[in-house]
């Protein structure tokens, strides 16, 4: 039996999704003794030996995430470490993918492991890892045909990048792996020589290069985003809401001061971030003016014994609540001009000159198109989410609600539905099995019928906690958006290789 080259780990509560990806698998017509999960250890062998020994041989492994794999200690502690620093081996590094079965909190529990080059414990995410499904719309998310058919995609992914990395392409070959080995050079030697090929080839450099620069834009503008995010949810309304209630003056005033500290950290990064070539003219006025009162906060927190009394709050909320949305709107702007399906169908076309020939190349070819496959279907999901958070975010914290409420309470209910507040909830809230979907409801209706009971004691506190609640989740989505844009970012490595390896 030959070693196996695609490692699959997997919780044994899971063992209705690893037949049915294993069936997947072998309709692709891979051989199966390629394929290696611990189903194939034999009674009385020493199953930790032979998990060491198929990690050490394996070209590809995936991953099945879900909530029972990552509560799993076997997994967490004795499968994906050695599997994590075998993506960083020297040579012949493993492919790690993902292949999401659940909602889990695989982007929040990051793994820690060995770097073979340096012997030092790093830590890393699975969402780092490509994924052969989009990890917010898992398996068990999807109706029967279309979860069937991304398993089909996925096998199919795995079992190309499986026969890339190993000798035995041909299923029905006579010939020995030298002579196949040989035979596959030649053949792929003759289909880049074609002009045409050539030709593809520096098309894709070309439209790769001009997508460069865009994808750097989008990449610095999230940073910006970032920054700003960072600035209101961790510092800003912190400081706000302890201003507020002032329960403990000493109390207080701590935690004041340590807010201010974060946020002149913020706000100097904000300065530094004016080196990038996203900057416009404007972004300097408002970033200076930011810095400086930051700046200026922390001298306030520290002289006045009335901490109510903090005139810069007044400067940082209004550029927060001006330039967070104009941020997003350049962010979501650039993000839909990325020419990334071009990209996409540039190489198909390579990949069809390129049907039939088995090399490393190829495995490569496939992986990056698969790679900028997902990106793409990811961008625009997260996009098109995080533009309605942003909305419904902006509408709850700057839309006049607040002040409605303050100044006339009886009309507060009529203003709700001006702002067009429910549509807005239902735009966002799509998932009704997502908890914090249906907790921003729950809590929206809450508010709605105080504002129409005319209850003006519960309403303002009510309208703080939905506040709340669509900040951290409007966060959680920034955060993916911002791992689509660094896997973006990541794209640039591989496809250089590629386009070395096309035009060599």
């Amino acid at each position: 039996m030959a070693d196996p080259v695609v490692f699959v780990s997997y919780s044994h509560q899971d063992q209705g999704a690893l037949s049915a990806f294993l069936s997947a698998l072998d309709a692709t017509g891979i051989e199966r003794d390629l394929v290696w999960s611990d189903r194939d250890i034999d009674a009385g062998e020493r199953w930790s030996e032979r998990i060491d020994a198929a990690i050490d041989s394996a070209q590809v492994a995936v991953v099945l995430v879900s909530p029972a794999a990552l509560a799993s200690a076997f997994i967490r502690d004795k499968e994906l470490p050695p599997l994590l620093t075998a993506t960083e081996r020297p040579s012949g590094a493993l492919a790690l993918l993902c292949l999401h079965l659940s909602t889990s909190d695989a982007s929040e529990i990051p793994v820690r492991f060995f770097h073979p080059r340096d012997g030092r414990v790093r830590e890393a995410l699975l969402t780092d890892f490509q994924g052969l499904n989009d990890p917010q719309h898992p398996l068990d998310t999807l109706a029967e045909p279309i979860r069937v058919e991304v398993l089909a995609r996925a096998a199919e992914t795995v079992a190309r990048l499986a026969r890339s990395r190993t000798a035995r392409f041909d299923l029905n070959q006579t010939t020995t792996p030298v002579s196949a080995a040989n035979d596959a050079a030649a053949r792929l030697a003759r289909v880049l020589a074609r002009p045409e090929v050539r030709a593809q080839a520096v098309s894709f450099s070309d439209q790769f290069d001009a997508a460069r620069q865009r994808i750097a834009r989008v990449a610095d503008l999230k940073d910006l985003h970032d920054l700003l995010h960072t600035a209101r949810i961790r510092c800003f309304e912190p400081i706000e809401s302890e201003l507020a209630t002032m329960l403990d003056p000493e109390l207080t005033g701590e935690a004041v001061w340590e807010a201010s500290l974060e946020l002149v950290d913020t706000a100097d990064a904000m300065v530094e971030w004016l080196a990038r070539d996203a900057v416009e003219a404007a972004d300097r006025v408002w970033i200076t003016q930011f810095n400086k009162a930051a700046h200026r906060l922390q001298r306030e927190v520290e002289q006045l014994a009335d901490r109510r009394r903090l005139p810069s709050m007044r400067v940082l909320g209004q550029v927060l609540r001006t330039r967070l949305p104009a941020v997003n709107q350049r962010l979501l702007a650039a993000a839909s001009q990325l020419p990334l399906d071009p990209l996409t169908a540039s190489l198909d076309r390579i990949a069809a000159s390129l049907a039939g020939v088995e090399a490393g190349g190829v495995g490569d070819l496939e992986a990056s198109r698969a790679r900028l496959s997902a990106v793409t279907e990811q961008l625009t999901a997260v996009s098109l989410e995080h533009d309605r958070w942003q909305q419904l975010d902006l509408q709850i914290t700057v839309g006049g609600l607040e002040d409605m409420l303050d100044a006339e309470p009886e009309e507060a209910a009529d203003f709700w539905d001006s702002l067009g507040m429910n549509d807005l909830v239902d735009l966002c809230c799509t998932d009704p099995n997502d908890r914090a979907h249906a907790a921003v409801r729950q809590r929206a209706e809450l508010l709605q019928a105080a504002l129409r009971s005319g209850d003006t004691r519960k309403a303002p506190a009510l309208l703080r906690r939905l506040r709340t609640r669509v900040a951290v989740h409007f966060y959680k989505v920034d955060v993916h958006l911002r791992r689509v844009c660094d896997e973006l970012r990541a794209l640039a490595g591989p496809i250089d290789g590629l386009l070395a390896w096309l035009k060599e």
